[in-house]
């Protein structure tokens, strides 16, 4: 091969723009041909991943079984958040829309407040004056008593 072609091709490695036949180009170039002094270098480096291919490990790995839970629990969790947030915005709304009056009806408010107090007096009023008059049920009886 020649040497531009192969320092186009370190540089793609490099960058990880390689396909896999053309690192097997570049591991090949490394094991087979006399290299010059600035490409020395990565003799080792494509030597070590050809010594690396063919390790197999005899060790065998376990993957654990992870017992996934029921995605039910999930879809209730989201369910209840949404509700509670529906719930939240839904109170918020409704207290931050308290009516406001016209001055027709605070004038109205107002007159009712007053027409209230005097019948409260009112009431009062006649209230003592029936206590007053508790006498007279008195005299009912004891006539009652009389004519009987």
């Amino acid at each position: 091969m020649e040497l531009a072609k192969i320092e186009s091709l370190l540089e793609q490695y490099f960058e990880g723009n390689t396909t896999l036949e053309q690192e097997a180009q570049l591991q090949q170039y490394f094991a087979t041909a006399d290299l010059p002094d600035h490409l020395a270098p990565y003799k080792d480096l494509f030597a070590g991943f050809g010594y690396m291919r063919q390790q197999k490990s005899e060790t065998e790995f376990v993957v654990p079984q992870v017992k996934r839970r029921n995605p039910i629990w999930g879809y209730a969790a989201a369910a209840l958040i949404g509700v509670l947030l529906s719930v939240g915005v839904f109170m918020n709304n409704n207290a931050d829309d308290a009516p406001t009056l016209t001055a027709e009806q605070q004038e109205a408010i107002e007159a009712f407040e007053e027409a209230k107090k005097a019948l409260q007096m009112l009431s009062g009023n006649l209230n003592d004056g029936i206590e007053g008059m508790a006498y007279l049920n008195e005299f009912d009886k004891a006539a009652e008593q009389i004519f009987k």
